[in-house]
């Protein structure tokens, strides 16, 4: 990224002392099904299997190649992202 923008990362809050590490949340979308599918037992099986391979397979790699390697300023905030 070709830019001289400093900018850096800050986290959602922790909600206490006792809480060890920052937690954030991803945004999500819904899924609309049509309700005259066929088999819509099959049908969520199906968004589900793939939900669960973007959670698996995606989003480690866009957190490390696009969030880590080309958005983050310095290695602490690298390492936010993680």
């Amino acid at each position: 990224m070709d830019t001289n923008v400093n900018f850096g990362v800050v986290p959602y809050p922790k909600a206490d002392e006792q809480e060890e590490h920052y937690y954030a949340g991803c945004g999500d979308g819904l899924v609309s099904v049509p309700n005259t599918t066929n088999d819509p037992e099959r049908t969520g099986i199906i968004i589900e299997a793939m939900a669960y391979e973007g959670y698996k397979k995606i989003m480690p790699a866009y957190v490390q190649s696009t969030l880590q390697a080309r958005y983050a300023a310095d290695p602490e905030c690298s390492e936010l992202m993680t």
